[in-house]
C-alpha cells in the first residue's frame, strides 16, 4: 500500500511483514534485529537509488552525482530514503561551499516540479525520484521481505547453536 505524503515523500506498507518483525525482535535481541533491518533496507533501496540515478536528467551531471540513500532503523520502524545529497556541490564533488559552487540539492525541487525561467518561459517539471519508485516499489518490497527472512534464518540458527 502506498501513500504520497506532501511532495516528495512516498512511503508504503508491506502486509504481512509485521510477523516477520515480531519473531525478529522476539528472537534477537534488539541491538542485532536493528541490524538486520538495516541491512535488509539497504538491500531494498538499491534498486531505487539506481532507477533514479538511471532517471536523473543530465544538465551538468551534479544532480544525478548527489542521488543517494540513507537507511534509518528507530523504534518506531525502518525508514529509507533516496534523494540529493545535500552535501555535493554544483561540480559533483563533496565539500565547503565557495562564491561560486551552488549545492546540487537546491535545484532539486525546480527540476521536479518546474519553474520560470528568467525569460519568462515555463519549464515543466520532471519527477524522476516518484518515477524511480514506481518503478521499482515492488521489486524493493520483496528484497526487503526476502533479506529479512535471510536474516531471521540466520539469527535462528546462531540463538540454537548457543
Amino acid at each position: 500500500m502506498a501513500r504520497e505524503r506532501g511532495n516528495f515523500s512516498l512511503w508504503f506498507k508491506l502486509d504481512g511483514i509485521e510477523k516477520l518483525e515480531k519473531q525478529l525482535k522476539a528472537l534477537a535481541d534488539p541491538k542485532t534485529a536493528k541490524k538486520i533491518q538495516r541491512r535488509a533496507a539497504t538491500a531494498a533501496i538499491r534498486p531505487m537509488r539506481a532507477a533514479c540515478k538511471e532517471a536523473c536528467p543530465v544538465d551538468t551531471g551534479a544532480l544525478k552525482k548527489s542521488i543517494d540513500s540513507k537507511v534509518s532503523v528507530k523504534n518506531r520502524g525502518v525508514s529509507a530514503i533516496v534523494g540529493a545529497d545535500t552535501a555535493v556541490m554544483e561540480d559533483g564533488k563533496k565539500g565547503e561551499k565557495s562564491e561560486s559552487t551552488v549545492r546540487a540539492a537546491r535545484v532539486l525541487h525546480l527540476v521536479c516540479f518546474g519553474f520560470i525561467d528568467p525569460s519568462g518561459k515555463a519549464v515543466p517539471g520532471n519527477n524522476f525520484l516518484e518515477r524511480g519508485y514506481h518503478i521499482t516499489i515492488d521489486r524493493c518490497q520483496k528484497i526487503y521481505a526476502d533479506k529479512l527472512r535471510e536474516g531471521l534464518e540466520k539469527a535462528a540458527d546462531e540463538a540454537g547453536g548457543k
